[in-house]
């Protein structure tokens, strides 16, 4: 990307120190430490000007890491054109991409609203038999929840399962979401309760969110309760959102008092 001439001069203020460095090893490892909190800051430009400028010099190499750290800053400020633009500059360096690419890449492709290209990303990560993580598996669920595809979430879950890849709350509050948009409100419900029952997987907000949406739309008015029963015994906060489902799941089912026992 081009960059103007103050960023310009801000990519050559970081990578001066990292080339007096001297030691290839030590200057690579310095890079992939600047690339990431450029990312960490959401400043993409400068990061992609950053690789850029050190690629050119032969005593910095840019390793696996720093490329992942680049491709991690595209991901935080959602360019994710971007982000599959340095992996092809990574391929054209003849460099092996590991499972921490593919996985950034998915995720990156998620914030821009591209799901089927995140699914893309997670099947090839799939056929180079890596050994997908909890975060890979995670975004390529999110990516079924964009996509309102609740059956390829659903099965994501069994496959992470069988791989021995623990699901934490923020999995399988994805696939929880993903039943919500494809009406399918017994399966948010049972995941729901089926997290309660371990330690590892405490359903949150978001979760709970979800699955009382679920019943909604279902017109599940006493399993939307329910829910919100549960949240309050918990110790949980409902919030405005919550409250706001479960008035309308009273509502569908002609629960007018209970209704407005609610908003009261």
């Amino acid at each position: 990307c081009g960059l103007d001439a103050g960023l310009r001069q801000e990519v050559g203020s970081l990578l001066r120190p990292v080339l007096a460095l001297g030691d290839p090893a030590l200057a690579s490892r310095a890079l992939s430490k600047a690339l990431a909190e450029q990312g960490r800051q959401r400043r993409w430009q400068v990061a992609l000007g950053l690789l850029a400028a050190a690629r050119r010099h032969p005593s910095c190499e840019a390793g696996v890491v720093a490329y992942n750290a680049a491709i991690g800053a595209c991901k935080a400020a959602a360019r994710w054109q971007h982000a599959m633009s340095v992996f092809d500059d990574m391929r054209s360096e003849r460099m092996q991409p590991d499972v921490v690419t593919y996985s950034t890449l998915v995720s990156a492709s998620n914030k821009g609203g591209e799901w089927k290209i995140a699914l893309s990303w997670f099947e090839m990560l799939m056929l180079q038999n890596f050994a997908p993580s909890t975060i890979a598996f995670s975004a390529a669920i999110t990516a079924c929840e964009f996509g309102r595809r609740w059956a390829g979430a659903l099965d994501l879950l069994g496959w992470a399962r069988l791989a021995k890849v623990a699901p934490d709350i923020v999995m399988i509050s994805a696939v929880i979401s993903a039943c919500e948009k494809g009406a399918r409100w017994q399966s948010a419900l049972a995941l729901l309760l089926e997290a309660r029952g371990e330690k590892a997987t405490q359903p949150n907000l978001i979760a709970y969110n979800a699955a009382l949406s679920a019943c909604e739309k279902g017109r599940q008015w006493r399993q939307a309760l329910g829910l919100l029963t549960d949240v309050i015994a918990q110790q949980l906060q409902p919030d405005i959102v919550m409250f706001s489902a479960a008035v309308s799941a009273c509502e569908k089912g002609q629960q007018w008092a209970r209704a407005l026992g609610l908003v009261r």
